[in-house]
């Protein structure tokens, strides 16, 4: 194994530099005035994998440990349609990752186009960074021209992804309610997306037009956090959507879809700040105790959880009794020492499934991250 990563490290960094040489920066339609792109770096700066085609049937390529995707998929009952725009929008979970180093995924919408390009965009959680993700390749994704990171995304914001052909040139767009965030375009030789339920080239049969999560690093069988795609629109339209999954989706991965959203839960439970509590706070040096609210919600099947925090040497959470079922409302305290210095901290609390109500750290997990910045 140590030698096939070793080798997939060196493919990446050639394949991104490939497609940082061939991207360009743009500003987007409409922009407000002063707003510009994200300048085109010069390949990512991690070793991450490129986005595949998602395989109708059979295994996953066998490239890592852990490789499978959950979704939408553009319904067999739709109509074939040649389009020149497609846009998903996607709020990032309000968490800061950046002690999640060893996970790593996409939350994308794809669709191929008429050159035989397989074209990308949405986020990933980048070994601890929740970046914005683009992706197009040659034909039949022979080889992939792509950034895991383009450029850093916000806890808890909801972006539109947009992808829309113009003259031939394929555009990347990302907005944050009406501000343009960041953006590119490439060429693909293509001129339109061709939004079908399959498609197939070189003998092989792939998804078409998706909304899905592909996974693979992660330190519990699925992500920390569910994603919701809404307003998925082709021309502005919303298209008929059905689920779907590959071999290797964890059974804990619930999907929900209509015409108007695909909602991937990858939790039993998940946690949320509730009332006026929020994941970032401002605290004069001294203070020596925060208190916060968090709600514990029931997603799926019947949970205990146990209370589990991991917090700054000198500091503790306190609040939460016994093993309660979901859903349930619990008062916490952050206790801080009182000689630690100005400076941001991150501390967790982390909510695991004791199944037969006796407490324990292990297993099924989620948090919130409470970022205390002392001045």
């Amino acid at each position: 194994m140590s030698t096939w990563i070793a080798f997939g490290v060196s493919f990446v960094f050639v394949l991104s530099a490939l497609g940082m040489a061939t991207a360009q920066s743009v500003p987007a339609p409409g922009a407000p005035a002063g707003a510009s792109a994200a300048e085109p770096s010069t390949g990512s700066s991690v070793p991450a994998p490129h986005p595949d085609p998602i395989p109708v049937s059979g295994a996953p390529p066998q490239l890592v440990v852990s490789h499978w995707w959950a979704g939408s998929a553009l319904s067999t009952s739709a109509a074939n349609v040649s389009a020149g725009q497609v846009s998903v929008q996607i709020t990032i979970p309000a968490a800061n990752i950046s002690a999640e180093t060893r996970q790593f995924y996409y939350v994308l919408l794809s669709v191929w186009d008429n050159a035989g390009s397989y074209d990308q965009i949405g986020l990933s959680n980048t070994f601890g960074s929740w970046g914005f993700t683009y992706s197009y390749t040659t034909y039949c994704a022979s080889g992939y021209y792509y950034d895991p990171d383009y450029f850093t995304l916000a806890p808890g914001a909801t972006y539109t992804f947009t992808m829309a052909f113009s003259a031939g040139t394929l555009y990347y767009y990302v907005y944050q309610g009406e501000t343009f965030i960041g953006g590119l375009s490439a060429a693909t030789g293509g001129t339109a997306f061709d939004v079908s339920s399959f498609y197939s080239c070189d003998n092989l049969t792939y998804y078409d037009f998706t909304d899905y999560e592909e996974v693979y690093y992660t330190h519990q069988v699925a992500p920390d956090f569910s994603f919701l795609f809404t307003g998925t629109q082709v021309d502005g339209k919303a298209p008929s959507l059905g689920k779907f999954e590959t071999p290797g989706t964890p059974s804990r991965v619930h999907l929900t879809v209509s015409r108007t959203l695909t909602a991937i839960d990858n939790e039993l439970f998940e946690m949320l700040y509730t009332g006026t509590s929020s994941g970032l706070v401002y605290l004069p040096a001294g203070t020596t105790t925060y208190h916060f609210s968090v709600e514990a919600a029931r997603l799926f099947g019947t949970s205990y959880l146990s209370s589990c925090p991991a917090t700054t040497t000198g500091w503790s959470i306190s609040g939460w009794a016994g093993t309660p079922s979901p859903s349930f409302t619990t008062i916490e305290t952050l206790h801080i020492s009182p000689s630690a210095a100005p400076g941001t901290y991150l501390e967790y609390l982390s909510a695991y499934d004791s199944r037969s109500g006796d407490p324990g750290c292990s297993g099924e997990s989620t948090f919130v991250t409470l970022e205390v910045v002392l001045t």
